[in-house]
This record gives structure tokens, C-alpha cells and sequence, in this order.
């Protein structure tokens, strides 16, 4: 937690005590968050990052615990080489796909649009999401998915009302972890897009450091804390949770 306290007691400080000492501020000022909030367009790229996080999280977690379910509650011909298949993914370095990925959204015309920037992120998403999901799913009485099955219920609807309500520490953990990879997503964001008002928080970021280095650090420190704070609010209301879904699924698996 110290460097997070750091960042956000530097942010208070005005710039020249702010290169003078690393303790907390003497002068407390909420000008740098006012400065940075009109210098780095905050609200546009805030406005850019959730479209971008709300699309990303929940089709990751639907997408994933659709493909997780026949897996873990089904048998089939292929099951090993798809599961490994799908898992591979996690293994593959996110630096390989980067010129493919920009030749191939170029060809369907998404560059330079937030589309473009949400389809890679889900699918990056899907490998991890479900591991976790079989791991979780598998622990669903077998006994009661055929009970349902019995009373007539549907495959999506034993999935809808059976697994995964009991499997909500797996959705939240998946979530959460999703969330802050993609609020803080940088690279796919820098390849694709190239118009200003696209841009998310990170890049916004980047843009400010680049034309104010050396200059408004103040400022600098300000962006930060308010470009962290959300996902700082989010992860404090349900780190518990977050924490027994790892856990769980970690005795599970």
C-alpha cells in the first residue's frame, strides 16, 4: 500500500515540495486535480475507459461461462485437446499477436475505433475465465443438474439458475481481475487507435506525460490517483470476495 499512499499524498502537494521532500504534504492544494482534469480532457477518456471496461468485463464472463459449462458438467469426444486448446492461451505472449491483431482489424476496418480496442480484450480474457469457471462449475452437485434436467429444464436454464448463482465467487474474482486489466490496459489501446478523442485513460495519460514532462508533475500525480481511484473503490468493496474466489477455486481445481 505505500506506494498507492505515496501517489496520492504527492498528488496534494503543490509542485516545488512536492520535488523537495517525499513525506506527506505540508500545504495541502486540490489545484493539481482541477489542472489535470481540464489538461488531459479527463472526462472524455473516463467516458472512453468504462465504455471500454462495461463492454469488456460482462461479454468475458458470459462468453467464458458459456464455453465453461459444457466442459465441466458434459463428456465428449475432443474434450482434452479442446481444453488444452483453449487454456493455451494464457501461455501466449501478448507481444506475438500485436502485428497480426493490427493487419487483421485493419482488414475488417475496426482500427481507430473502440470496437477494435474491446474485441482483443475479450478474447484475451477467455482462457483464464474458463479455467476458473470449469474449476467452479465441476463443484456443482451433479445430482442437482439432473434433477433440474428431470423437471425439464433446459441446459441454459440449469446454468442460468443453477450453476452460476452458485458460483458467484468465481464471476466476482473473474470480474474484478478482468476489470483492472482492462481500466488499466495500454498497448492494445496505443496500437489501434490514433484519434485523440478515443483515447482511454492510459493513453491520455501517456499524451500528458509526454507534452508536460518535467514540468507538471504535480499534475502528473493528480491523473494518476484519479485514473487508479475507481478500480481502488471497486477492489476495496469486494476484495473479500475477490479473495475466497481464489481460494475456492484453487481448492477446487
Amino acid at each position: 500500500m505505500l506506494p498507492i499512499i505515496w501517489l496520492i499524498w504527492s498528488s496534494f502537494k503543490p509542485t516545488l515540495e512536492l520535488l523537495s521532500h517525499p513525506y506527506p504534504p505540508k500545504n495541502f492544494t486540490y489545484i493539481n486535480f482541477v489542472n489535470a482534469f481540464y489538461m488531459m480532457d479527463f472526462t472524455k477518456s473516463f467516458i472512453n475507459t468504462i465504455i471500454i471496461t462495461l463492454s469488456v468485463v460482462p461479454a468475458t464472463l458470459i462468453i467464458s461461462a458459456l464455453i465453461a459449462y459444457p466442459f465441466a458438467v458434459h463428456e465428449f469426444r475432443g474434450k482434452t485437446f479442446f481444453t488444452i486448446f483453449l487454456i493455451s492461451g494464457i501461455l501466449v505472449p501478448s507481444q506475438v499477436i500485436f502485428i497480426p491483431l493490427f493487419m487483421l482489424l485493419k482488414t475488417i476496418g475496426l482500427v481507430n475505433t473502440l470496437l477494435g480496442v474491446i474485441l482483443p480484450q475479450i478474447a484475451n480474457g477467455i482462457p483464464l475465465g474458463f479455467l476458473v469457471f470449469v474449476s467452479f462449475f465441476r463443484g456443482v452437485l451433479r445430482e442437482v443438474i439432473e434433477a433440474a434436467r428431470i423437471d425439464g429444464s433446459s441446459e441454459l436454464e440449469i446454468l442460468v439458475r443453477i450453476v452460476i448463482p452458485l458460483s458467484k465467487p468465481a464471476f466476482i474474482f473473474i470480474g474484478i481481475f478482468k476489470g483492472v486489466l482492462t481500466w488499466s490496459e495500454f498497448t492494445i489501446p496505443l496500437i489501434v487507435l490514433y484519434d485523440r478523442t478515443l483515447y482511454p485513460l492510459t493513453l491520455s495519460m501517456q499524451v500528458f506525460k509526454q507534452q508536460y514532462a518535467g514540468v507538471y508533475w504535480a499534475e502528473m500525480f493528480a491523473g494518476l490517483t484519479l485514473n487508479i481511484l475507481p478500480m481502488l473503490v471497486i477492489y476495496g468493496l469486494f476484495s473479500s470476495k475477490f479473495i475466497r474466489g481464489i481460494t475456492l477455486g484453487a481448492v477446487k481445481g
